[in-house]
């Protein structure tokens, strides 16, 4: 039995509808290959008369002369491609895309002006040939306010008519315009002193009898508005806000060592630069000065200046004469405010460091000015972190001081017009600012390390040597000896007190002891220091002393009272062996001469030894021999010690050829 087939073919329609449906398919693919070809063969078609324009802008460039008559009595020149593969600007085997085949020698580049720009311009490839004459006429324009005349430039390549070979037909004479019937008209709408473009029409008739007609742009220049470009020194565009009051701060690069400041440029929108003539001045505002001029009169060079420190108003004034009419004339006026400051970089003043001194020398760098700068004022604060204000520009005649070089050297003083009284001129930091020859004042500069001081307690170094400062109260000259950790000074006064005294005194004493024998008791003579007519002598010699007690260390001294002293021993006497004796090493307080005295005692009989106690005094007697014997002496010299507590200097630098004059007064 034979088995049914059971597999079935493709049917005819279905065979058509796939046949269409790939034509389809490849019509598109096709035509995308087509226009990607025409795209590609397009690009490179452009790129070919680009390359032909450019080499002929070359040629034209090295070849100028070729091309005068351009601007006398041609309206077109050809040049050939055989001209330019000559002088080596355009390859001979430059193919054309869409033949094939290499640029042929004898085609032509059509030369001539750009009826707008005036500029020269080329026509590759010639799409047509002018077979009668045509209008040949730039582009023109007047001032705001001048009259035209539409013949203006009749007689030159301006406006004229070219014939078919490219001459010109200059219509420079009555006769040439009657030939060919040559006129012009305004337009209705034209309006000199409306800014726009206008077009002016022309007319003429051909040698063959055509009537032909043509336009040449007219363009009134707006009236003119005289102002300034502002820029910074390096040309960056600066969005100055000048109706706000802004103030522009030049800036310092350390790494380039440069400054950054404003210039400006004058700018006269809509003016002709060849005829415009303007006057440039400026006038400072704060504080008030008369009007100074920029440039030297009139002129039309537009020079770029850097704007001044302070703030001044610039001005421009302009004379717009007419493009064609010289004889016309019209003024316009301009100004600007503009605010820079005049700024001391940091880094432009250098001092000492942060050591107390009642002076001490800064030196200050001369910052950009413009105007130059004439003077510096210094001002010092006693707060390192209080900021000065820069909005008053009083100045301080005491404080100021002339620019002496490009790099000026000021001693600061502490004592300049300062009183002498005890008040306490400690200055942390120090600011600086300059002033211009116009007078105008800049910003303060904070400068930290100042540490100016009139307090002798600071000036002295805790490490100061004794003998290494002086110091004078009223007419008394006293010597640094040491200082303590409260800041309190040690010194000795450089002389003796005025009067001799008696440094020890012999007095009668008896002494009694009871015990299981009795009573026992003994009179003797004890020898002691004469402590009741030392402190005689300190109060002499205070009262000898300017207001004492505002300077000197209150103590209490035992068994003496409240006196303005501190004890002074044998160890007092060995530190300081140069301070402490006189001319021939002798210690002060040592008698002229001496009487021998026995101290009489009798022995505690419980405790061995015990002898009369005596207190050391301020003003020290010193001992001589052994614990049995005792010099009394009624020629002795008192050399006092005293103590500063919060002394104040108003002159002097701590020499002894110039002692710190300590004030004695509040």
């Amino acid at each position: 039995m034979l088995k049914k087939n059971t597999k079935r073919g493709f049917t005819l329609v279905e065979l058509l509808v796939t046949i269409v449906l790939l034509g389809i398919v490849a019509a598109i693919v096709i035509y995308n290959m087509t226009s990607v070809s025409k795209t590609s063969k397009e690009t490179e078609y452009e790129r070919f008369v680009a390359a032909v324009k450019s080499a002929a802008g070359v040629y034209a460039d090295l070849n100028k002369e070729a091309f005068n008559d351009l601007y006398v009595s041609k309206a077109y020149i050809y040049i050939k491609v055989e001209d330019l593969v000559k002088s080596g600007t355009l390859k001979e085997d430059l193919k054309n895309p869409y033949t094939e085949k290499n640029i042929g020698l004898d085609e032509l580049i059509k030369a001539n002006l750009d009826n707008v720009s005036g500029d020269l311009k080329f026509e590759y490839p010639l799409e047509s040939e002018e077979k009668e004459t045509f209008l040949v006429a730039l582009s023109d324009y007047v001032v705001w306010g001048e009259g035209y005349d539409c013949m203006q430039g009749a007689g030159s390549y301006q406006l004229s008519l070219s014939k078919e070979n490219g001459d010109l037909i200059m219509l420079d004479s009555e006769e040439e315009r009657t030939k060919y019937n040559f006129a012009c008209s305004m337009p209705e709408n034209f309006n000199k002193e409306e800014a726009g473009n206008y077009e002016v029409e022309y007319t003429w008739l051909t040698e063959s009898g055509t009537r032909k007609r043509a336009t040449r742009v007219l363009r009134v220049l707006p009236k003119v508005k005289p102002s300034f470009k502002v820029k910074t020194n390096d040309g960056a565009e600066y969005n100055y806000n000048f109706e706000s009051g802004e103030w522009y701060t030049p800036s310092y690069n350390e790494a380039t060592n440069k400054w950054t400041y404003l210039t400006y440029t004058p700018y006269i929108e809509g003016a002709d630069a060849d005829t415009t003539l303007f006057y440039v001045s400026k006038k400072a505002n704060e504080p008030a000065g008369s009007v100074v001029d920029v440039t030297a009169g009139y002129t039309n060079k537009y020079e770029t200046y850097p704007v001044d420190d302070g703030n001044k108003t610039y001005i421009i004034k302009t004379k717009i004469k007419g493009h064609h009419d010289t004889s016309y004339e019209y003024e316009a006026s301009g100004e600007e405010n503009i605010r820079s400051k005049l700024v001391i970089p940091t880094s432009f003043i250098s001092g000492d460091s942060k050591v107390w001194a009642t002076n001490k020398t800064f030196s200050v760098k001369e910052p950009h000015s413009p105007v130059g700068v004439t003077r510096y004022e210094y001002k010092l604060v006693k707060d390192a972190s209080v900021s000065i204000s820069n909005d008053d520009k009083r100045i301080d005649a005491n404080r100021t001081f002339n620019k002496t070089a490009t790099v000026t050297s000021k001693n600061v003083s502490i004592y300049d017009n300062a009183a002498c009284k005890m008040i306490d001129s400690s200055y942390y930091t120090i600011y600086f600012r300059a002033i211009n020859r116009d007078g105008y004042v800049g910003d303060w500069t904070h400068y930290k390390d100042a540490y100016i001081t009139n307090k002798v307690n600071d000036l002295i170094s805790n490490g100061a040597s004794a003998g290494s400062v002086h110091i004078r109260v009223g007419n008394k000259d006293f010597t640094y000896l040491e200082k303590n950790g409260r800041g309190q000074i040690t010194a000795t006064y450089n002389d003796v007190s005025t009067n001799r005294v008696t440094p020890t005194a012999t007095n009668r004493e008896n002494w009694t002891v009871v015990n299981c024998d009795g009573t026992f008791s003994v009179n003797y003579d004890r020898t002691a220091t004469n402590i009741r007519e030392i402190i005689n002598e300190l109060n002499r010699f205070v009262a000898t002393m300017p207001n004492y007690s505002e300077y000197l260390v209150y103590q209490n001294w035992p068994n003496i009272g409240n006196m303005y002293a501190g004890t002074v021993n044998q160890a007092r006497f060995n530190q300081y062996p140069s301070l402490l004796r006189d001319a021939s090493g002798k210690p002060y307080w040592v008698t002229d001469t001496y009487t021998s005295a026995f101290e009489i005692y009798v022995e505690h009989p419980y405790r061995h030894g015990d002898h009369q106690t005596r207190y050391n005094s301020y003003f020290y007697a010193i001992e001589n021999g052994s614990l049995t014997t005792r010099y009394a002496g009624s020629s002795a010299y008192v050399k006092p010690l005293v103590m500063f507590d919060k002394i104040y200097a108003c002159s002097g630098n701590g020499t002894a050829g110039s002692p710190f004059v300590i004030a004695t007064t509040k």
